[in-house]
């Protein structure tokens, strides 16, 4: 008898047609006192100087909360390193691990910083579009947005913007978190990795953050030399994009019920932050629950 044909385990493979660089803090260029923190204690002086510093929105319909994930993301892989983000992005490490916990216990060390009366119920009600807009107006309601390269399509039609990148917390070395939009190949015939091959490509690449009033952008390098990205903020973050920094990939692409829990999770962090223990045990318990399912694995380079 024959033996039998070798179970077939193919690479994933995509192509990002959109990147998004997280790890930013925007303000209002025109109101001062600006900020320029370069480290954590930087970024808390200035919290607790200038109030409301924080625009926060968590309100996203049915993914209500993730603008929160960014937040304990940031921290974790600012706080403890991409090695250790990794671990934890590919579920290797239990969400009431140190690192993990020490990421959302110095995210509640801001926010009990900004000390805004209500401004934990207020996140929790504001849509995640509107919040930023509060720089922009004649009393601003909030002075710094943590919020990825794609809020400026929110921002009012001719703000003064700019950003500054999230502080590292000790010794770590400097790296960015990014999410992308990906395209991937689910027919394999020649019409369809034509256009795989197409979408590729800088021409189509380009196609996006061309248009007028862009917040895409895209990783491609020919897409950078090609100065397509206008203003003094837009090609600063191509750049970083499209250069060789590390990076750590946003992990919500690898389980929706993941994300889900945890975008839920930071919810109720807002809600009651003494419960951290319990929320953190309930995250474990769905990680544990997902253990065996397959993965998207993310390069970071």
């Amino acid at each position: 008898m024959a033996d039998p044909a070798p179970a077939r385990h193919p690479d994933l493979y995509a192509v990002p047609v959109k990147a998004d660089l997280k790890s930013i803090v925007w303000f209002n260029a025109k109101t001062p006192p600006n900020p320029d923190p370069t480290s954590w204690q930087g970024l808390l002086d200035y919290t607790a100087k200038v109030r409301p510093a924080w625009c926060l929105g968590m309100e996203a319909f049915s993914t209500s909360g993730w603008p929160g994930t960014d937040w304990v993301e940031d921290i974790l892989l600012h706080q403890s390193g991409p090695d250790v983000y990794q671990q934890w992005a590919s579920g290797a490490l239990p969400w009431t691990s140190d690192p993990v916990r020490a990421a959302w216990t110095t995210w509640g060390q801001l926010l009990a910083t900004q000390g805004t009366p209500g401004m934990r119920s207020a996140a929790l009600l504001t849509y995640f579009g509107d919040a930023g807009k509060q720089m922009f107006t004649k009393n601003p309601g909030c002075f710094l947005e943590h919020q990825g390269s794609f809020a400026t399509g929110s921002y009012p039609k001719g703000a003064d913007y700019d950003f500054f990148p999230f502080p590292t917390i000790g010794s770590v070395p400097k790296a960015w978190e990014v999410s992308v939009n990906l395209a991937g190949l689910f027919t394999d015939n020649p019409l369809a990795r034509d256009f795989m091959s197409y979408l590729a490509g800088a021409r189509a690449q380009a196609v996006w953050p061309a248009q007028q009033d862009s917040s895409a952008f895209s990783v491609n390098q020919q897409v950078l030399a090609a100065s397509v990205y206008k203003g003094p903020v837009s090609p600063r973050i191509a750049q970083v994009l499209a250069s060789a920094h590390t990076c750590a990939w946003t992990p919500r692409t690898s389980c929706r019920r993941m994300s889900d829990a945890f975008s839920r999770a930071v919810l109720e962090f807002l809600g009651d932050p003494d419960r951290l223990g319990d929320i953190l045990s309930g995250l474990d318990h769905v990680r544990s629950s997902l253990a065996d399912r397959p993965k998207l694995s993310e390069a970071c380079g």
